[in-house]
């Protein structure tokens, strides 16, 4: 198992694996046109990766030495074995690495506890609540929770 910096070359290879993931376990999935569109300058795109299965990837956008967690999904099979966390922390290290990034930001469900767990778990602290930002399929919104950590 290994976690793979990858670009629009090997997203390609990995999309269709990647669309089904999302379409599992996100109540509003993201399009193929924002995944193709968030290879490139300013992002970094994760994949977790056993043999050739995509278990999970993860997806950062940054600016100068502060990065934002846009998405990360853990297939719903492979959920429960610890592999969130695991891409968590290894893909923020090698941001770390990589780029310089001191700061990472993200924002999140407020329904999403188990998320929200993981996200305190490693480091991350609630900044604000964001109200009415996020779309349910009842045709409501749901708050969003901001949350903020610095990297050492």
């Amino acid at each position: 198992m290994q976690i793979k910096k990858i670009n629009k070359d090997e997203l390609a290879v990995y999309l269709p694996q990647i669309i089904s993931i999302e379409r599992q376990v996100q109540d509003h999935p993201w399009s193929e046109k924002i995944f193709l569109d968030s290879v490139g300058d300013n992002y970094r795109f994760y994949v977790l990766v056993e043999d050739d299965t995509v278990l999970g990837y993860a997806v950062y956008d940054y600016v100068l030495d502060e990065s934002t967690l846009q998405n990360i999904s853990v297939a719903a099979e492979n959920q429960g074995r610890g592999l969130g966390r695991h891409l968590l922390l290894e893909s923020m290290r090698m941001l770390k690495d990589e780029l310089g990034i001191v700061r990472m930001m993200l924002e999140v469900r407020i329904s999403n506890i188990k998320a929200i767990n993981l996200y305190k778990s490693v480091g991350f602290a609630q900044d604000m609540i964001r109200k009415n930002y996020y779309p349910m399929s009842d045709g409501s919104r749901e708050h969003g929770l901001l949350m903020s950590m610095c990297l050492d």
